[in-house]
């Protein structure tokens, strides 16, 4: 039987070259073309060679129809003579490259070869006044792999499987339409590290790349969804895990939250697990992780606190770390999460927690089991079936204690925090300011003594002096607990829009400087007026979300098992 399993890789976009021509052409009664072509991801010029022949549609001041011309080394020519009909008139022009004999560009040609056929494009306004310059673009992506020299010595051949397809090019207007029909391509071992595949331009595309050794064994790689557009060319690295940097195990991780609170070890270094890319440094985890008490009693808050923060990228990678307990030194300034403080430029992304825990006498303040606090981005993280333990007027939250940046596409679920006395107390977060975007709390539970205490659902309460966005987010509870909103417990400079909630308030009391905004409660169906909320959420995404945030990228929304709504 073939043996499966995941292999890890990066993707990386590079820009490629638009082509330009540098041959001045002068200006005559009968229109000539010229061609200079760069190749993609290159700095050298490549021309066509002589005998080429493109397709060539004007209108406007010239008239031509899907007629064929000959590159003889300088210029484009045609067996017809064509003259200026109306020299003054702007004229549009398309040219594509190559040619088929039956002049159609539909899938039976384009794929011909067993992949898309890289078509190139060329588009021009021009008049009888002037000389006319062909400049070649290609029609649509490509998309070079990368395979490392150990995986290579072993390779037997690649597949790449696309999810649509270009079904028709309509050369008149230089655009084409794209069916949802999976193409899978098969390239055999060159013995070059790089293999070449041409994509069609598509938003959010999922692309399988399916790596196949010369002993059978089978490596699967689904590859993050990403946009490819027309004429630019992507890069994707093939590595072996062992090989890449970052977080494998325990060991690794604690020796990590060593290095990066600034203390020695004799064993790694930090470059054993992050590296640079472009500007940013990125660690990622690369498995999952259980942990010990022994092993939780060795692990430093990453980024221990406001003097030493954490501002680079940890990337968890879809990975779980279950039973983490969280720190309570002193020494740590009453900072008590997995990371400590995440400072404004730095991020936390792709990172579930479970099973993470809190002592039940704990001495620190701010308890957060993702983070302690965070200036940052916490994007795409969860923590689910963990347990903390508020002080006195402690600030306990379960993805983190204080929040005055971005926590996006995140979301907890069956958590328990015991609050005690005047303690704020938050299923996301305990106080927050700046922006908690597309979240959601399901069945996370409060257990409380006294009676001064602030309880929210998405957060505890707001940090005053920084307005607090919560935005296209929904909550499940099933407690009637005193003093708390669906929301936020205790409201003042906070803007509240597009929440959706099962029962009771949105927010506890009063509120000041407060407003709400399409805050709806749902029925016992996870529907309003017979919209799912997961359809709602969705279509938030698709209009306000993207206008209003483009510089983030969104979880979509689906139907869980149970009928509520989880990210896909």
């Amino acid at each position: 039987m073939k043996r499966v399993r995941k292999v890890l890789y990066t993707f990386l976009v590079v820009l490629s070259f638009a082509c330009h021509s540098d041959i001045a052409i002068i200006p005559s009664a009968q229109p000539s073309f010229t061609c200079h072509i760069q190749s993609r991801g290159k700095e050298d010029s490549n021309y066509l060679p002589i005998g080429s022949q493109i397709l060539l549609n004007a209108n406007g001041g010239i008239e031509l129809d899907n007629e064929i011309f000959t590159y003889n080394g300088s210029t484009w020519e045609s067996e017809n003579i064509h003259n200026w009909t109306f020299p003054e008139e702007e004229t549009n022009i398309t040219a594509l490259y190559p040619t088929y004999k039956d002049n159609t560009y539909t899938d039976l040609n384009l794929y011909s070869k067993g992949q898309l056929e890289d078509i190139l494009i060329a588009r021009n306004t021009s008049s009888g006044k002037e000389s006319i310059h062909l400049q070649f673009e290609h029609l649509f992506s490509s998309l070079i792999i990368h395979i490392e020299n150990t995986i290579l010595e072993n390779l037997k051949e690649i597949q790449l499987a696309i999810p649509v397809k270009v079904e028709k090019i309509f050369p008149k207007e230089g655009t084409f339409s794209i069916i949802n029909e999976t193409h899978t391509i098969t390239q055999n071992n060159n013995t070059s590290n790089n293999f070449s595949f041409i994509i069609p331009p598509t938003e959010e595309c999922s692309l399988t790349l399916t790596i196949i050794m010369t002993d059978d064994t089978i490596h699967e790689i689904l590859l993050e969804p990403h946009t490819f557009q027309s004429g630019i060319q992507y890069e994707c690295n093939v590595v072996h895990l062992d090989s890449r940097p970052g977080i494998r195990d325990a060991k690794d991780l604690i020796i990590f939250s060593q290095l990066i609170n600034g203390k020695t070890n004799a064993e790694k270094t930090l470059a054993d697990f992050g590296e640079k890319v472009g500007e940013e440094t990125i660690y990622r985890l690369l498995a999952d992780i259980e942990l010990t008490e022994d092993e939780c009693n060795q692990l430093f808050p990453i980024g221990d606190h406001s003097d030493n923060p954490f501002s680079d990228t940890f990337d968890g990678g879809g990975h779980t770390i279950s039973n983490f307990i969280l720190p309570d030194q002193n020494t740590y300034k009453s900072y008590s999460g997995l990371f400590g403080h995440i400072s404004q430029t730095g991020v936390v992304k792709n990172l579930h927690l479970t099973k993470a825990k809190s002592i039940q006498a704990p001495t620190c303040k701010y308890l957060g089991v993702i983070a302690s606090n965070n200036d940052g981005i916490i994007n795409n993280c969860s923590v689910s079936n963990s347990t903390i333990y508020s002080i006195e007027s402690g600030y306990p939250g379960i993805i983190c204690a204080l929040s005055a940046g971005t926590i996006i596409n995140c979301h907890t679920n069956n958590n328990l925090i015991y609050v005690t006395g005047s303690a704020y107390a938050g299923a996301i977060t305990s106080s927050a300011g700046g922006n908690i975007i597309n979240c959601y709390s399901f069945q996370n539970k409060f257990s409380t003594s006294g009676k001064s205490y602030r309880i929210g659902c998405i957060t505890g309460a707001s940090i005053t002096r920084i307005t607090l966005k919560i935005e296209n987010c929904y909550i499940y509870h099933s407690q009637s607990t005193s003093n708390w909103g669906n929301a936020i417990g205790l409201s003042n400079k906070v803007s509240i829009k597009n929440f959706y909630y099962n029962q009771g308030n949105i927010y506890y009391g009063s509120a000041t400087n407060t407003t709400t905004s399409n805050c709806l409660k749902y029925d016992t169906n996870y529907s309003i007026n017979a919209d799912h909320i997961s359809t709602l959420l969705n279509n938030w995404i698709e209009t306000t979300g993207s206008s209003q945030y483009p510089q983030y990228s969104f979880r979509h929304w689906t139907l869980s098992e149970n009928g509520s709504a989880c990210f896909e």
